[in-house]
């Protein structure tokens, strides 16, 4: 059973891809913290093999801070498959630098918040 970290800061949007993820034969569960630390010790313990995590206009969810831990969780835990959610409707302006992420290998894949949940699901699966 594959096992999934998430890191969404909105929480109305965490809950509903939990919800998609844990409905797909896959075990989602959401980080407690957002310290970049912490952040690693959990996603060790919990032996996840994929984390998600969004871009927003929060601070601790700026992609350049985003990148910071992305970079420090390569480092730590070099086989962990990384996915961006972004809002390429209200921040067109990070879209280029996610779409950078991914072609320089920092990520695994991306996906718009409008995606569909089937599609999720099956990307997610096939990591």
């Amino acid at each position: 059973m594959k096992r999934v970290m998430i890191s969404i800061l909105n929480s109305l949007v965490q809950e509903a891809v939990v919800q998609v993820i844990n409905g797909s034969g896959t075990v989602a569960e959401c980080l407690t913290t957002t310290q970049p630390d912490e952040i690693i010790y959990q996603l060790k313990a919990s032996f996840a093999q994929v984390f998600l995590l969004d871009i927003t206009r929060r601070e601790e969810g700026l992609f350049e801070n985003r990148m910071k831990l992305i970079q420090e969780i390569r480092q730590e835990l070099p086989g962990m498959k990384i996915c961006l959610l972004v809002d390429n409707l209200s921040h067109p302006d990070v879209l280029s630098k996610v779409k950078a992420a991914k072609r320089e290998g920092w990520i695994d894949c991306f996906f718009y918040e409008d995606v569909s949940s089937d599609y999720l699901k099956d990307v997610l699966d096939t990591l």
